[in-house]
């Protein structure tokens, strides 16, 4: 216990408090900045000593007056990014709210009509996709914005309902930077890209020209595609066995043509393309020498005759999953997120998963009282992205003919059929079929394939040779 002896002492000089210290070894002294209430907490913690322990040093205290006035109305702060739904989309871009609106935004705000937008904050920096040639992957990175996107974003400013307003844009850089380090332009998309990306632009190119890849050249506004991303494009198409560097003649091959052309009607990334060219090898009807599976690749081992599986339909299904992008639309809180999801997965693998999903969407959008306020709340009710879902249904119709043309067994079966039909498949054949589909994948997505650590934790790219960082390596399947 403080006396108020030694209370008074306290204000002595420095030499005085070193004498109390040395003779009351078991004094405690704790200084609380700004935090005079919770003193109480400490006393109590040491021996629950009484609070006449305290000792309060009252600072400064100035005038000061809250400002109110620019904060009478809600504020709803809300996200905007690539992966909204578009439903959210509509919401955002609605003119009924009565309240002040935050928006914080990837950079798609410069590529859809946001109006009411008063103020803009430009932090003067810039995500965007770039192809690693060593690693083989796009990376996301930061970039210094350009001063022609900074012109535009500050633009944005303004675009309110009230023309009479003047809108008003905040840099968060000095204007040096803007006059003298920015440069004129951003970096070109296409120079950014490569790999399967820029692969599938170059096969464009060789089917118009009718050239190989070894004469063929990229007539563009300079500066083009980089020498490493174009190298990692014509790599990407050798080792998917599309194009034959030997080839001496300066023309493409019948063989060659006739592959690339596929490829192109598709207008799919070429990874998904060549699982398709490859699926449609377990076809029956299929009396072509094999190029991108071993001949007895997907023989029923069932039965005594030489019929195959056939696993094209679903190959071309999971192809149009991919395409559309990601059908979860985290809607909900993550326990019903989680729980809705279950619904769909695979034990074997996400992409059968995502098969999954379109049969119960097609079963549901094919439903003779299905409208697309129903398709809509079905969506939501399953945590699905229903903007995704009917682009994926879009890209299937459009391979579904391919598929006609290239399989007897779809040619004269209507799109709906022949989906139906799968959904009613016995387990003896969907287990049989399951293993063909994710063999047929790595056809075309062998560069994904990781091998096992002996550390049992880890997985390291067998073409890369590079050991993954994911925080998932707790976890391998």
């Amino acid at each position: 216990m403080v006396g108020p002896e030694i209370q008074n002492q306290f204000a002595t000089s420095r030499r005085e408090n070193q004498m109390i210290q040395r003779k009351r070894q078991e004094l405690k002294l704790i200084l609380c900045i700004s935090r005079a209430d919770s003193a109480a907490e400490f006393v109590n913690y040491f021996d629950n000593h009484k609070n006449e322990s305290i000792l309060k040093a009252e600072g400064s205290k100035f005038s000061s007056s809250i400002l109110e006035l620019f904060c009478k109305k809600e504020m709803i702060i809300t996200p905007l990014y690539s992966g909204v739904s578009e439903q959210e989309l509509e919401e955002i871009q609605s003119e009924r709210y009565n309240s002040r609106r935050v928006i914080i935004s990837t950079r798609i705000a410069e590529s859809i009509n946001l109006k009411g937008v008063r103020f803009v904050i430009d932090p003067g920096i810039t995500k965007d996709k770039i192809f690693d040639y060593k690693k083989r992957v796009d990376v996301v990175q930061s970039f210094p914005i350009s001063k022609s996107l900074a012109d535009y974003r500050s633009s944005l400013a303004g675009n309110s309902f009230n023309p009479d307003l003047n809108g008003k844009c905040y840099r968060l850089y000095p204007s040096i930077v803007y006059k003298k380090e920015m440069s004129q332009f951003d970096i070109p998309e296409l120079e950014r890209i490569g790999g399967s990306q820029l692969s599938k632009l170059f096969l464009l190119v060789l089917l118009l020209t009718g050239n190989n890849a070894s004469s063929a050249n990229f007539d563009v506004i300079p500066p083009g595609p980089s020498k490493n991303g174009l190298l990692s494009a014509i790599e990407t198409l050798v080792e998917m066995e599309i194009i034959d560097l030997g080839n001496k003649d300066k023309k493409l091959s019948p063989e060659e043509y006739k592959t690339i052309k596929s490829l192109v009607f598709m207008n799919i990334d070429p990874t998904l393309g060549i699982c398709i060219l490859a699926s449609l090898e377990t076809s029956n009807s299929y009396n072509y020498p094999s190029k991108f599976l071993p001949i007895d690749f997907s023989k029923n081992s069932s039965t005594h005759n030489d019929t195959r599986v056939d696993i094209s339909l679903e190959i071309v299904i999971i192809a149009a999953m991919q395409s559309a992008g990601s059908a979860f639309s985290s809607n909900k809180s993550e326990n019903e997120f989680n729980r809705q999801k279950l619904r769909f997965t695979s034990q074997e693998s996400d992409h059968l998963g995502l098969l999954n999903v379109f049969l119960a969407y097609f079963e549901m959008k094919t439903t003779y009282s299905s409208t697309e306020n129903s398709l809509i709340h079905w969506c939501f009710k399953h945590c699905l992205d229903y903007a995704t879902l009917k682009k994926s249904f879009n890209v299937f119709s459009k391979l579904y003919r391919f598929l006609q043309a290239k399989n007897n067994k779809f040619s004269n079966s209507e799109m709906g059929q022949s989906v139906k039909a799968l959904s009613r498949t016995n387990s003896l054949i969907l287990n049989a079929k399951s293993l063909l589909i994710r063999k047929c994948l790595i056809r075309g997505f062998y560069d994904n394939i990781c091998e096992l650590e002996n550390d049992g934790l880890s997985y390291r790219n067998v073409n890369t040779n590079q050991v993954s960082g994911s925080v998932l390596n707790s976890f391998p399947m």
